[in-house]
């Protein structure tokens, strides 16, 4: 049996090591949930696609053996084939027009992940579509339902429901955007983590030359557009807009990167702007907004002399 076929093996029993491990309930056993795309992440890009989709096979069949079918499904859906896809096309390659390699670029496995997002966003709202008032009335009773007993013990009746009408109405979007950074946080761990042993099959990039595909910043305005229309359609915009900005909250990111490079202040800056994200959030809009402008008014060639968009293209 081959190296490669035994870390496949160890890969898929890890991940659904870690996926079953929430069923424990504790705040370290979720963690480990969310790590269950790493070990899947690191077969693939170390060793290959067809690794990833027999660790992702033999991952399956362990959580169905140890829990429900339908969590098997669930791991899947949600773990096993974003890893699947992005690692399809990240390993794709071509000869580039100076002799070298040229590799998938990361902009389009943003745009890719994204477009998985979109997709099941526009999936949940169809399925519930004759709820009331659809996946955000869905939503609003699974909060009621999570929102009961002790954890809201000392606020009042009143002050639990327009908690949860205000976080219903954003909670399909706040689910996906959070689904979407954690698949590419294990993709770039378990990338790091190969690089650091010369394992990896494809060279990193470097983030402060992330692009991205111009018609995500076109389904993001379309999506604003839509977030106007009464009832269900505009809660479906809205939520949209929200997963749709997100890779441009990335790009914004990599600008500021860029245009920061010669700041004499420049790793002050960066952590407080972090710090600023992570605490108060609204400041998100702001890099989101400056992502959204470099798609087409390339602000990195204009004001540090870096290579355009189409020119990447």
């Amino acid at each position: 049996m081959s190296r490669q076929l035994l870390l496949a093996i160890a890969a898929g029993a890890l991940a659904a090591l870690f996926y079953v491990a929430v069923g424990l309930g504790s705040f370290g056993s979720l963690i480990l949930a969310y790590l269950a795309q790493l070990p899947l992440f690191a077969i693939g890009l170390g060793a290959g696609f067809l690794y990833a989709l027999l660790a992702s096979g033999i991952g399956a069949v362990l959580i169905a053996a140890a829990l429900p079918p339908t969590a098997a499904a669930l791991f899947l859906l949600t773990a096993a084939l974003p890893v699947l896809v992005l690692t399809n096309r990240a390993l794709l390659s071509r000869a580039g027009p100076d002799g070298g390699v040229e590799w998938y670029p990361p902009g389009y496995l943003v745009a890719i992940l994204n477009g998985m997002a979109l997709a099941a966003l526009i999936a949940a709202a169809v399925f519930f579509w004759g709820h009331e008032r659809g996946m955000v009335g869905a939503g609003r009773e699974l909060l009621a339902e999570m929102m009961r007993g002790p954890v809201v013990g000392g606020l009042s009746d009143q002050a639990v429901a327009a908690a949860q009408d205000r976080l219903a109405w954003f909670l399909p979007a706040l689910v996906l955007s959070s689904w979407q950074i954690m698949v590419m946080v294990n993709g770039l761990l378990a990338q790091g983590v190969l690089s650091r042993f010369s394992l990896n099959i494809r060279p990193g990039a470097p983030f402060r030359e992330l692009w991205l595909p111009r018609w995500l910043s076109v389904a993001l305005a379309a999506a604003l557009v839509a977030s106007f229309l009464p009832g269900q359609l505009g809660d479906l915009g809205g939520n949209a807009a929200i997963v749709a900005a997100l890779p441009f909250v990335f790009l914004g990111l990599s600008v500021i990167h860029a245009l920061s490079a010669r700041w004499p202040a420049r790793t002050f800056v960066l952590i407080c702007l972090y710090i600023a994200l992570f605490v108060a959030g609204w400041p998100a809009l702001i890099v989101a907004a400056i992502g959204f402008l470099e798609t087409w008014l390339s602000l990195r060639q204009r004001f540090s002399g870096g290579r355009r968009q189409d020119e990447e293209e």
